[in-house]
């Protein structure tokens, strides 16, 4: 499995400690791993993360303004950008 982020730290970064930390002996070897980071993604296939994001979307999903800073809204648009980032740079076949 792998966790995508989006600007991972310090929300994200911190959520996932707390999370372990609540029953470290339970979960010290059961992370989240690979932790990929979206930027770091849409860097590699030589593309600027904010330049981008909304762009990769537009063609999958139409959507009110209203979701937008929504967390759930911004979580499906970072899955949806990291899924066509991983298209483009053949990965994946969607």
């Amino acid at each position: 499995d792998y966790v995508v982020v989006s600007n991972g730290y310090p929300v994200e970064a911190r959520f996932l400690i707390e999370c372990q930390d609540d029953n470290i002996d339970e979960y010290y070897w059961d992370h989240p791993f690979p932790l990929l980071d979206l930027a770091g993604i849409l860097l590699q296939i030589g593309e600027k993360a904010l330049a981008v994001k909304s762009k990769f979307v537009e063609e999958r999903i139409k959507t009110e303004p209203a979701l937008r800073h929504n967390p759930r809204w911004d979580a499906w648009v970072s899955a949806l950008a990291a899924l066509k980032a991983f298209e483009i740079s053949g990965q994946l076949e969607l």
